[in-house]
């Protein structure tokens, strides 16, 4: 146990004896005519019992003693691509899902985006750092927005996609893009059904080259 932890353990201790002391010298020195000593006894000991469950409640929420029963996903991805005509090239989007908690997770939706990194003017690329790095507009975005080529949203049903605790599994997604597209960033969410009224879960964000940048190309 922490130091910490044991703070914490003896204020709880502390509080519930201090309580109990003080309802003891009340019964001492309360008239006993009055006929509340026996409220004051009832009063003791729900209050006490509120105490400690209280107290318990706190170490526990501080300590997160209750964080196995939280889910916990580690999220890699993969992307591979092959022409398919002369004009377009065909993306397949692999995301490998590790259920590392020790509870069950039904996902119910998850967001794919496809965005294009390369080629793009200089024109492009100087908009885009100017938006994050020099503008001084409080809603300026914090990361770069590159063009979106494609997303997909992709729900389930209750129980279609169940992972179990240790278990790991793959989703692929399907992307087509234009010849001479260079550089893509692939963009994968799957969204917390323990949280699903606010904007919380896993993402993974992987660079791809589809064509070799020019100093890497052998010569």
């Amino acid at each position: 146990m922490t130091r910490e932890q044991l703070r914490v353990s003896a204020l709880i201790i502390l509080g519930v004896a201090v309580f109990q002391l003080a309802a003891t010298v009340l019964l001492e020195i309360w008239p006993p005519s009055t006929g509340l000593d026996k409220s004051v006894q009832i009063i003791q000991g729900y209050a006490a019992g509120f105490l400690l469950m209280a107290g318990g409640l706190f170490a526990a929420v501080r300590f997160e003693l209750f964080r196995n029963f939280i889910p916990h996903v580690t999220l890699t991805q993969t992307l591979s691509h092959r022409a398919i005509s002369d004009s377009y090239v065909h993306l397949l989007l692999t995301v490998t899902l590790h259920n590392s908690s020790k509870v069950k997770i039904d996902f119910r939706e998850c967001y794919f985006r496809l965005q294009l990194l390369a080629p793009a003017s200089d024109e492009e690329v100087e908009s885009l750092y100017a938006e994050v790095f020099l503008s001084e507009a409080p809603d300026s975005p914090s990361d770069f927005q590159w063009p979106t080529l494609e997303r997909k949203f992709r729900p389930w049903r209750r129980n279609e996609l169940l992972v179990e605790p240790g278990e790991t599994l793959q989703e692929t997604c399907e992307f087509i893009v234009r010849a001479g597209v260079r550089s893509v960033l692939a963009y994968t969410y799957f969204r917390n059904p323990r949280q699903p009224s606010i904007p919380e879960g896993w993402g993974v964000t992987t660079v791809y080259d589809i064509i070799a940048p020019p100093n890497e190309k052998e010569l």
